[in-house]
């Protein structure tokens, strides 16, 4: 179990290995009281325990005689072997998921890696967009949680909900802020990257869900001649480091992006590849949704069987 730096994360060694000093392992269990696995599952329920005894420093640590001294559950070993074997179905359920994501993703990869290749005449992204920088937002105009637009920072698009579609903000306006600032809305169905910033390196695109603002260190596309979600797939595929300005500050600016060439297929083509890809996005969602449903499956059903609170039948 790891003791320096990421604390009490256990794990199973299936080769005789040497471990580094930060990892403290358990050896020699008296295999007539203690099930390994059974035990296994009682660290991973201890790992917030373990995060909160360990010491603070350049990397936190956590002194192993402290791992010594925690007590946990001793049932009788035939129940530790059902408890175990309980925990172990769900990891495995867990896992799959896991492969079913992992196979999702590479599949997506290589339909944007052919992205390129598809039929049509190529043109200039700004032949088919409308390219604009996002808003400036005062400090005093920030801090409402409701609203008639979301008015999204480039933090909002790790919130959650907005994995692909942006629909979400930390902070909202009404029509009486966009006259005071100024500001224009986009509309739905722009898409939208950071511009300014090593998060643009991230190559993070979002696509608006509903009508709202964006701060100014975000670049929104608005299609014109082009099926949205064609040219959102299209800005997944383009790498903004490629297009990096010089500077202290990683930036990329409007004239250098609308250059980029793209294939414009016809109506039809760009609708039957947009599709193809939300359908595969939806499912990558939906796995991942139960992905989350699972593991927090797992947390309850463990906290419950390692309390004693409910018993595995024989």
């Amino acid at each position: 179990m790891s003791i320096c730096a990421t604390i009490g994360r256990p794990l199973f060694s299936g080769i005789h290995a040497c471990i580094h000093d930060g990892f403290v392992a358990f050896k020699q269990i008296d295999r007539s009281r203690l099930d390994p696995t059974y035990l296994y599952f009682v660290l991973q329920g201890l790992t917030l325990h373990f995060e909160a005894q360990s010491q603070p420093g350049t990397q936190r640590n956590l002194n192993s005689s402290l791992v010594g001294t925690t007590e946990i559950p001793l049932p009788p070993l035939e129940e530790q072997w059902r408890i175990a074997e309980v925990l172990r179905s769900v990891d495995e359920a867990i896992t799959a998921t896991q492969d079913v994501i992992v196979q999702l993703r590479e599949v997506r990869s290589h339909r944007l890696d052919a992205f390129m290749a598809l039929p049509g005449e190529y043109k200039r992204i700004e032949d088919v967009c409308r390219l604009s920088g996002g808003n400036g937002f005062p400090i005093k105009h920030q801090g409402k949680s409701s609203g008639r637009y979301p008015f999204a920072k480039v933090s909002d698009m790790n919130r959650p909900g907005n994995e692909v579609l942006m629909r979400y903000a930390e902070n909202y306006v009404d029509d009486a802020d966009l006259r005071a600032l100024k500001a224009k809305t986009f509309p739905v169905g722009t898409t939208f990257f950071p511009k300014v910033g090593a998060t643009l390196l991230t190559n993070k695109r979002r696509i608006a869900a509903v009508e709202m603002l964006v701060d100014n260190n975000v670049m929104g596309a608005v299609a014109t001649s082009i099926d949205p979600w064609f040219l959102y797939y299209a800005f997944c595929t383009i790498d903004m480091a490629d297009y990096v300005q010089p500077g202290a500050v990683p930036s990329v600016n409007q004239r250098t992006i609308g250059q980029i060439m793209i294939p414009v297929p016809s109506k039809s083509e760009q609708e039957g590849f947009a599709q193809s890809m939300r359908d595969l996005d939806l499912a990558i969602e939906a796995q991942s949704d139960a992905l989350g449903q699972l593991r927090q499956s797992k947390a309850m059903v463990a906290a419950d069987l390692l309390s004693g609170q409910v018993r595995v039948p024989a």
